[in-house]
């Protein structure tokens, strides 16, 4: 069964991922977007077990942890500049996050 990510697995999975090598700060940083974007998934739609989550919420958790990620190096011009700006404030969870945790069918009911 699948299992969170962790920064490891993140960065596998992140086709534009930050470059190597990360420093030891910025593996900190990402671990803790990583454990902060697995509270939003699950807050947002919850598990009865949460040790081994479904593909979705995996994938939900690193989109969130990218966004955050991103955020935090942008400047207000949209230009990256290796977080020498300032950062961005993010939503919780964007809207593209909430419809693979909880999908929407063309009428507007909950699919499923």
């Amino acid at each position: 069964m699948a299992q969170w990510h962790t920064p490891e697995s993140a960065r596998s999975a992140w086709a534009d991922a930050p470059p190597e090598p990360l420093s030891a700060e910025d593996v900190d940083v990402l671990e803790e977007l990583l454990e902060v974007a697995k509270g939003d998934v699950l807050a947002y739609k919850p598990l009865d077990d949460e040790e081994n989550p479904p593909t979705r919420h995996r994938v939900a958790q690193l989109a969130q942890a990218k966004n955050m990620w991103n955020a935090g190096y942008a400047t207000p011009s949209g230009n990256f500049d290796g977080g020498d700006g300032f950062g961005l404030t993010t939503f919780p969870l964007d809207w593209a996050i909430k419809q693979m945790l909880r999908p929407r069918s063309v009428f507007g009911g909950p699919v499923g």
